[in-house]
Formats: structure tokens, sequence, C-alpha cells
């Protein structure tokens, strides 16, 4: 075979498309269906453009463009040579041409005829007639210096320069002189614009979308999708489409490798999960690669926009819960939501079902103003959490949001702590309630894992409590509890921990330091319940009341208490500035106070400059 032959063949075969699984987000939308007869991905350059190609194998999507990539031998089944929206362009050494109507101008010299002083030249010391600013050196004598990108911007040719940035915007052309004056204006745009497409293209941004639609049912109904390296911008597209949407009765899995971020405008959440309005609604779990020790490898930042999560469902008038999440492995980078709308959870407004589990990986959640970070958003209904395994770094409130929980005026949540770490619940701000750090407004059972801090949000009236249940609060097991504190306010602080139904405290659980806010009328209390607390077993650290001005809150306090066994080491009330110190332990009002059994080393009262506490 000849030379030129063997070239040929080399050439026909590095075009012959490689169907195998990858698709590349950067050529296109990308749209995958799975039904009883199999799976099918529309993309670019799909054969079939209406229900697209079907593809039964693990299905990955990767950043970028497929033109951009050198992928490995059978590797890949979007070529991507032809992009559905903005094609890129080569900075090669050619400019762009002058004469193209209807385009952007770019000015590489601004004057306007022979010897105007160059206003842009590091070093002004042309002489006698020259024609452009650009050059850093001396010319001498009438010379003309070069305006080719190829001499100046130029001064040797990069194949790997070339092959790796591209601008993907509007054509720029090279402004002629005798131009009018506003050219430089618009050329000032266009250059800002090219600067931003610029970064998109080095970070492999894209405004395409993915949208997984999964009829499936039955037995072994999910389908399995790998993100790769993926970054979706959708917060400018004019259509309510998310930067990654899933839906449909079968289940999915999202596995994640490298570093993956969705974000999404228009209402909608950054990757999108709502319940199904009729029929049954599939599980979203989302999971990571793993390196030869079994580390994770894979993260994802999503940002909800409007009043959506970051990641789960829409407002309400677009969708409803979010159906079940579940976080498996990877890293959640920060999952924001929109105003109303929680971190991971549901939108403002959803009166459906949400349920979040969270059983791997690594988390940080926040939530928009009045969502909250992990939960329910504004106004909303029906949130169930659990939390088994995993690292919770941080799950925030927005405004009168919970950190775990619920959005402002949100009810039926149910919070369940089994394992796993939360090294921070924060509760939002208020104006006049708080949020709370973990907030339950039923049953709220914490039975393992460790919260090694758990913050009610500060409020103008009513701080918020670090750990709170509206009904009925136990914490058994090996439940650890490192510190849980009340938000201040201005007529009364929250307490650490707090329940207005049932209090139990039971087995080997432990709270180290449960601590009320702080308030200009009444502290809060460490420990606090409205209706019958029980310790029987366990051990309280410290227990401290909140300082307050007319009353210091106390260190334990409930209607009817009941100690049992256990260790209590320090039950602590508050200070008073003006009033009454906070009591060690008490019953309130016409309660009872029974002790059977177990261990209390201190109970001590808050001072104050009128009445200590008892």
């Amino acid at each position: 075979m000849t030379a030129l032959a063997l070239t040929a063949a080399m050439v026909a075969g590095m075009a012959a498309p490689a169907y195998a699984d990858v698709y590349y987000i950067g050529d296109g939308n990308i749209t995958i269906t799975k039904d009883e007869s199999g799976t099918y991905v529309k993309h670019a350059n799909s054969k079939d453009k209406t229900k697209g190609d079907l593809d039964n194998g693990e299905i990955t999507i990767k950043g970028g463009k497929r033109s951009e990539d050198t992928p490995a031998p059978g590797s890949g089944s979007s070529e991507g040579t032809t992009p559905a929206k903005s094609p890129a362009k080569s900075m090669s050494a050619t400019p762009p041409s002058e004469d193209s109507e209807n385009n952007d101008m770019v000015y590489l010299d601004d004057t306007k005829g022979s010897g105007e002083e160059n206003k842009n030249q590091p070093d002004n010391n042309t002489t006698g007639g020259e024609e452009n600013e650009n050059q850093t050196g001396g010319t001498t004598g009438g010379e003309k210096n070069e305006t080719d990108f190829t001499k100046k911007t130029q001064p040797s040719r990069s194949p790997v320069l070339e092959s790796q940035i591209t601008y993907t915007g509007p054509s720029l052309n090279v402004a002629d002189a005798n131009d009018d004056e506003e050219t430089p204006n618009e050329s000032t745009t266009a250059l800002k614009r090219a600067a931003e497409n610029f970064r998109n293209t080095a970070e492999n941004v894209t405004n395409y979308v993915i949208r997984i639609i999964n009829k499936a049912t039955g037995n072994d109904n999910t389908l399995n999708v790998t993100l790769k390296d993926v970054n979706i911008d959708a917060s400018s597209s004019k259509t309510n489409d998310a930067a990654l949407s899933v839906e449909g009765a079968g289940d999915t899995k999202i596995t994640l490798v490298g570093d993956n971020k969705l974000t999404s405008g228009n209402q909608c959440a950054g990757l999108e999960h709502n319940e199904e309005s009729t029929g049954t609604t599939g599980k979203l779990t989302i999971t990571s690669g793993t390196d030869k020790n079994g580390n994770n490898t894979g993260s994802l930042t999503a940002t909800g926009s409007g009043a959506s999560a970051g990641i789960g469902s829409v407002t309400f008038f677009l969708g409803s819960g979010a159906g079940i999440i579940e976080i498996a492995g990877g890293t959640i980078t920060e999952a924001i939501g929109g105003d109303g709308g929680a971190g991971i959870g549901s939108g403002a407004n959803s009166f459906g079902t949400t349920t979040v589990n969270i059983t791997s990986g690594t988390v940080k959640a926040q939530g928009g103003d009045y969502g909250a970070g992990i939960g329910g958003g504004d106004n909303s209904r029906n949130t169930n959490i659990t939390i088994s395994g995993g690292t919770i770094e941080e799950a925030v409130g927005g405004s009168t949001g919970d950190g775990i929980g619920g959005g402002n005026n949100s009810s039926n949540i149910t919070v369940t702590i089994q394992g796993g770490t939360i090294k921070k619940a924060q509760g939002g701000k208020g104006n006049f309630y708080a949020g709370h750090g973990i907030h339950s407004d039923s049953t709220l059972n914490i039975s393992g894992g460790t919260i090694e801090n758990a913050q009610g949000g500060n409020g103008n009236y009513y701080g918020g409590h670090g750990i709170y249940s509206d009904s009925t609060l136990n914490i058994s097991g090996k439940a650890f509890i490192q510190n849980a504190k009340g938000g201040d306010g201005g007529t009364e602080g929250g307490s650490g921990i707090r329940s207005d139904s049932t209090l139990d405290i039971s087995d080997q659980a432990s709270i180290q330091k449960a601590t009320g806010g702080e308030s200009q009328s009444t502290g809060g209390s460490g420990i606090y319940n409205h209706g019958k607390l029980t310790i029987s077993g366990g051990t309280i650290g410290t227990a401290q009341g909140g300082n307050g001005t007319i009353s210091g809150g106390s260190g334990i306090l409930g209607n009817t208490m009941e100690i049992l066994a256990g260790t209590i080491q320090k039950a602590i009330g508050g200070n008073a500035s003006n009033g009454t110190g906070g009591s060690g332990i008490r019953s309130n009002g016409n309660g009872t106070l029974t002790i059977k059994g177990g261990k209390i080393e201190q109970a001590t009262g808050g001072d104050s400059e009128k009445y200590g506490g008892s």
C-alpha cells in the first residue's frame, strides 16, 4: 500500500463514529428515554431524530464536545461535529473577515488618520506618521505596524493552543479606521462577550440540557447514567428547561465522575425531579464512581432558580413534591435552592410528597429564602427525611427555614436520624420566628449518628431551636449530640433541645451540650419539654439556660418530668440582669418532678440582681 493510500485509510478510520455509549453535552441537547422496548438516546447525531438511537449499554455523558476530546478506542457515540447551537470558531492565525455584514467589530487600532497619538501604546516613541498603536517598540520613519494576529498576538503558531481554545460567539470583525464612532462601543461589548465565551469554553460550560425519562416499570427497571465533568448553565435560557431533569415511573441512578455543575433558570431546579401528577414516581439515586481505594471520585454542584430546589422539585405551579431522592455517594459540593426552594428537597408551595434519604457521601445544602437546607420549600407539605450515613458538612436554611426540616409555614415534616455525621445544621434568621437547626412537626427520632452542631437561627422576636419537634422527640440508642444551641430572640431565646409533646432520652444516648439562646426578655432553656420529659438513660453533659433581661432560661425544664436513670453532669440556669435567674432543673407550672434513679452531679440556678434561680 502506498503512503498516500495508507494516510487516506487512516483518515477514513478516524472519521468513522464509534458507537459505544459516550455522549458529549457540548454537542447539543441530550434526551434519554427508557421504556419496555429498550433505552433510546436522542442527540446531535442521532439517526432517528424523533425517538433517538437504541442504546442498552451503560450511558455516559461527558462535558465538552466530541471534536475536542481524544477518546480511547471504542468510546463515544456522539461525535458532535455539527453542534445545534453556537458553532465554535477556532482562534486561528487568520483574523475574521472585515467585510462580513451585521457582525460585531473589534478595533485593533483607534486612529482615524496618520499621525494621531497612540493611546494604548506602552511607550510612545514612534516617529513620523506611524499608522498602528499596538506595537511595544519604536519604529522609524513612516513604517506601518502589522495588525496581523500571526505576527503580533501569536509570535509563533501553537497547534496545541489552536486546538484547545475556541470562541463560540458571533464573528468578530477587525474595524476599519474610517468606521463611525459608535463602533468602538460595540467592539467593547463584543470583546466582553468573547472573553465570557473563552472562559466558558475553558470550563466546558454549555447551555444545552439533559432530559432523562424512564417509563419502564417492574423488576430491574433502573436507568443508569454517568455524568463526567459536565458543566451546564441554563440560567439564561428562555425555555423552561432544567439543566438536568429526571422523570417517569422507573428508577434512575446517576453516577458522578469528576466535577459536575448544573445551573438552571426560569424557576427550574438545578437537578430536577418532580413527583408525577399521575401514576408512580421512580426514585432518583445520586452516587459516585470510586478509585481503586474505594474513595468517591465524583462531585456535583446544583443551583435552582425561582422558587425551586437545588436538587428536587420546582415550585408548585410547575410540579408537585420531589418524590424520592437518595444520596448514596459522591460529594454534593453545593445544592442551592432558589428563593423559596430547599437546597435538597421541594420547591415552594409543594403539596405533594418529598422524601430525602441520605445513606452515604458528603453533602452541603443551602436553602433559598424561606426554604430548608434539606427538606421542604416555603409553605410545603409532606416532607420525609432520613439520614442513615454519610456526612452533612452544612445544611443551612434560608430566612425562617430549617437547616434540616421544613421551610417557612411548612407542615407534616418527619425527620429520622439513624447514623452518619451532621457537622452543621443551621436555621435561618427571622423577622418574627427564626428557623430551627433540625426540626420535625411530627415524630423526630434520633437513634444514632453524630450531630456536631445544631443551631437555631436568631429572630427579632423568637429565636429558633437547635433540635425541635412539635410532637414526640426520641433521643436513644447511641445517638451523640455534641452541641445543640438555641438562637437569640428579642422576646424569647430558642432552646437547645425542645419538644412540645413527649421527650424521651434513653439507652446510651449522649448530649454533650444543650444551650438556650439569649434574649432581651426570657432566655431559652438548655432542654425544654412542654409535655412530659422522661430521662431513662444516657448522659447529659451540660444543659445550660440562656441569659435574659427579665428571666434566665432553665437548664432542664418540663411540665411533667421523670428521671429514672442516666447521668446529668451539669444543669445550670441562665442569668437575668433585671429579674429572675433560671433554674437548674425545674418542673413548669402545675407539673410534677419525679426522681427515681440516675445521677445528678450538679444543678445550679442562674444569677440575678433581684432573684436568683433555684
